[in-house]
């Protein structure tokens, strides 16, 4: 089998955008920015954009070839005439290589094989703050396919276009326009050159410097995308639409420590697993670090009833899992346990019980936040709480019905008074999960309670910082 060569990109690329006029692989910028942005800047939330995004395509056999083929258009924006110059070029991305085409590169490549399998995709990885950022995809196969589940071909050949456009104006920005003013962006990327770039909610990735390798950086102060293009106070929407906000979510997992224990202790098999950064403030570590012992009166239940009540060849676990985030100005603790006597033997649990603790502190300092803290002062966050109760609760409740099963709950009673009922809650990057007290004679459960439902304008969360 001939060797693959899967990046040539960078090089086609180049020839792509001086030939064809397609700059989504330069530093930089073909208008002037809406905004001047300067670091540092505090990136509080993601705005949608509220776009009807639809795929179109194809799937022929074309001069021997088997083309499979797929884009995108973006319907949604008050001008008209930006929205046709962008589907324009979309749809330019996806015709730039017509079916059964074969670059000549990859025909030198591969003299002796013929092409059996083309491939062509433009899709999106960035819609929002009035940006989109677009991967376009062109693959070859040659010879024949081999392998029962997925097809293997001799060789391959692969191409990439990135296309980074302003919904405002339809024209494309350069890396430059991804970074604040006062920023180089080289020296944050490295020796990459004008790397091709693309843009998700929270990341840049590049493709660059030695072989075409890919990078990814998370958005922090240095980064100006959020606000370069997007006016808090323009709608460039049909109808005026606004899109959902998204809390700014920190993903650097890789700096994660851990701690993993397993012991036996009275018969009880335990396992502890934890996993926090270092980085986050002292009040919110001393409150995780204290989880990685058990409580000591669950352990003595479970060997209780393992000794007293479980046939003798029974077994007895203990999990506590501690898993930890920091989303915006929060970081959340969630905190997972299973208790459970089973016997293998049978198959029957003679004890199953899980427990959800949530947790949400500030980054400021200070305990566990309460739920009314995240509501701007003066609205009325107890009749807000209570409505979005009600409304989770029976949706729930009606989603039971559906599938035949009986209502479990008195929706009225347990929404009742909801905001003293919060236990705990953590917050994610559209909606807050709560550990919940409907009840007070029943077990606490956890809900999930969406930011759109209680109001972006209700929340501090989403204030913006001048």
């Amino acid at each position: 089998m001939k060797s693959n060569k899967n990046k040539v990109s960078i090089v086609l690329c180049a020839v792509l955008c001086c030939v064809l006029i397609l700059s989504g692989c330069g530093g930089g910028t073909t208008s002037e920015p809406l905004n001047p942005v300067y670091a540092p800047v505090d990136i509080r939330y993601i705005v949608e954009n509220p776009l009807t995004i639809t795929y179109a395509g194809e799937d022929i056999q074309a001069s021997g070839t088997d083309f499979s083929g797929s884009y995108i258009q973006i319907d949604g924006l008050k001008n008209t005439e930006v929205q046709d110059k962008i589907n324009g070029h979309l749809k330019g991305l996806y015709e730039l290589y017509q079916p059964g085409e074969v670059p000549a590169e990859a025909r030198e490549m591969y003299p002796e094989l013929e092409c059996s399998k083309q491939y062509t995709y433009v899709q999106y990885y960035g819609s929002f703050n009035n940006i989109l950022s677009v991967h376009a995809y062109y693959t070859w196969s040659f010879g024949e396919a081999t392998g029962e589940r997925v097809p293997v071909y001799e060789g391959y050949y692969n191409a990439d276009i990135t296309y980074n456009v302003d919904l405002n104006t339809g024209n494309e920005f350069g890396l430059k326009d991804v970074f604040a003013d006062n920023i180089d962006y080289h020296d944050i990327i490295g020796d990459l050159g004008d790397p091709m770039f693309f843009l998700y909610p929270y990341m840049l990735q590049v493709e660059g410097g030695s072989f075409g390798f890919i990078h990814t950086f998370d958005f922090d102060e240095n980064f100006a995308i959020t606000e370069r293009f997007y006016d808090h106070d323009v709608n460039i929407y049909a109808g005026d639409k606004t899109g959902n906000k998204i809390l700014w979510t920190y993903y650097d997992y890789d700096a994660a420590e851990e701690w993993y224990r397993d012991y036996t202790e009275s018969g009880v098999e335990i396992s502890l697993r934890g996993r926090y950064r270092s980085s986050f403030p002292e009040h919110a570590l001393l409150s995780i670090k204290a989880e990685e012992s058990v409580d000591a009166s669950v352990i003595e239940r479970l060997a209780r009833i393992l000794s007293e009540t479980a046939p003798a060849d029974a077994a007895a676990y203990y999990s506590k899992n501690v898993m930890t985030s920091r989303v915006q100005d929060f970081i959340n603790v969630r905190i997972y346990e299973i208790a459970d006597i089973y016997l293998e033997r049978t198959g029957v649990r003679h004890l199953y019980e899980r427990h959800e603790t949530l947790r949400c502190y500030h980054i400021s300092g200070g305990g566990p936040v309460p739920i009314r803290d995240i509501f701007i002062e003066g609205v009325n966050a107890e009749k807000i709480l209570e409505e979005a109760v009600f409304s989770k609760l029976e949706a729930d409740q009606q989603l039971r019905e559906e599938f035949g099963e009986p209502r479990s709950m008195d929706v009225a009673a347990q929404s009742q008074g909801a905001a003293d009922k919060f236990i705990g809650f953590c917050v994610n990057h559209e909606s807050i999960f709560a550990e919940y007290h409907g009840d007070p004679a029943l077990p606490s459960y956890v809900i999930e309670l969406k930011y759109a439902d209680l109001g972006f304008d209700n929340l501090t969360i989403f204030s913006r910082v001048n």
